[in-house]
This record gives structure tokens, sequence and C-alpha cells, in this order.
């Protein structure tokens, strides 16, 4: 008996040791001035939600993180293919396979540990879901918070939807997994506008790697509705990343 109890103990104990293990989850700009990511983007809108019409835009391309100085970085993104058509309710296409000029665009500024300067953009949120920084330490196998903002365009103003993003840390093999989810219909939205029915639900699954400080690859999707002239209208989109450079 008294060796049963002290197996369970010293399992316990091990346990309790192995999750008590914290992670920093951050840049570092020290160990690089470039990092270059394979993109791609799917984003599907609805158009017509009775006819349940919907156009599709496909866009492939890279997204570079630059340092710019030890406390600061730029995203930008060089899209190099993109094409939309639309389909019906039973998934037929039509006007399809429209091209759209390649171009470059800077998405945001970032610190090491956290986004610096918000202008209130959803190409801001998007960063945020893609890479999620957590500025405490977090412990394997926990879930924790981050403030998160998202934004939608209603009747041409902005508007913040102030939420929070929850974030649960793992490990396999040598890289570290993060898994958030955010939905806003349980935030403070600004009372300022009517805007009773817009919901932005968002979540992403991404790979960490702790000796480089750089994440290595990850998928995200960002669902908003909102309601126009009466109807629901909603956009998903759908990005996957992957690193393929580092300088």
């Amino acid at each position: 008996m008294k060796k049963l109890l002290f197996l369970i103990f010293s399992a316990s104990v091990l346990f309790s040791f192995k999750s008590s293990e914290t992670v920093e989850i951050k840049w570092d700009f020290s160990k690089y001035k470039k990092l270059t990511y394979e993109y791609q983007q799917t984003v599907k809108s609805e158009i017509e939600p009775l006819k349940k019409d919907t156009m599709v835009i496909l866009g492939k391309g890279s997204l570079e993180l630059n340092v710019q100085n030890p406390n600061l970085a730029n995203f930008t993104i060089n899209m190099d293919s993109l094409i939309s058509f639309e389909l019906d309710s039973l998934g037929n296409k039509s006007n399809y396979d429209d091209e759209y000029p390649t171009f470059s665009l800077n998405l945001a500024e970032t610190g090491e540990n956290a986004m610096n300067s918000l202008k209130g953009t959803s190409e801001e949120f998007l960063i945020n879901i893609l890479f999620p920084l957590v500025k405490d330490n977090i412990s394997l196998n926990s879930e924790t918070e981050i403030p998160l903002i998202a934004y939608s365009n209603n009747n041409g103003k902005l508007v913040a939807h102030e939420g929070k993003g929850l974030v649960n840390l793992s490990k396999k093999d040598e890289f570290y997994n993060l898994v958030l989810n955010y939905d806003s219909s349980n935030a403070m939205i600004n009372e300022e506008f009517d805007i009773e029915g817009d919901k932005i639900k968002a979540e992403s699954q991404t790979e960490y790697d702790l000796e480089n400080r750089v994440f290595v690859k990850g998928y995200g999707v960002m669902i908003m509705a909102f309601y126009m002239n009466g109807k629901e209208i909603s956009s998903k989109h759908e990005v996957n990343y992957k690193l393929i450079s580092i300088e």
C-alpha cells in the first residue's frame, strides 16, 4: 500500500513539474532582419443572401516581416496572384477567373511582444490572429487571455469590437502549438453606432519555434456577419502561411 501511494505521489509530482513549464511567445528582432512566409488567402462573401450566391477571391503570394530597429518591424504582403469568381447555391461557377493586378501593401507595425500604434484596421486584427503574441509567460496545456480588438465597417464608420482572445498552449516535438479563439458576441461594442447583430469570430492554429523566436506556420479563419438593408451579409477569410526563409 505504501509503495502504491509513493508511486501515485511521485507521478503527481512529475506531472506538476511538467505542467509548470512556462513559455514567452514573442519575436526577437536581434535574431533576424527579415522573415518571409508563403501566404495563401481565400475570401468568401455573400453577394445575394436570398439566392445564396457567393463571391470567392483567391490570393497567393508572400508575407514579410521586416525588422526596422530593435523595437519595430513591419508586416508587408506581396500578392502575386489574385483571381475571383462567383458561386451559386449549387456550387456552379460564373463570371470566373477574373484576374487582378499584383500588388504590395504594408499591413501593420509590431513590436517584439505586441502590436505597435494600432490604427484600427481589419488587417491589424488579422495579423494578431495569425501571430498571437503573449506578453506574459504562459504555461503548457493552459489557457490565457490576450486583449484583441476586431473592427467592422458600418455604413462607412469604423466600429471597434473590444473583446479578448483565448490562447491555449501545447507542445509537439520541437515546436509549441497555439490555438486561439475570439468571439465578439461577448464583447463590449461601441454604443455610438447601431450595429445590433454584427458578429466577428476568429480562430487560428499556429506553430512557434522558441529557439529562434519565430512562428513557423499557421492557419487562421475570420468570419464577419453584419446587417445591410435588413439582410445579413457574411464574409469568411481563410489564411495559410508557412515560413520559407530567414535573413
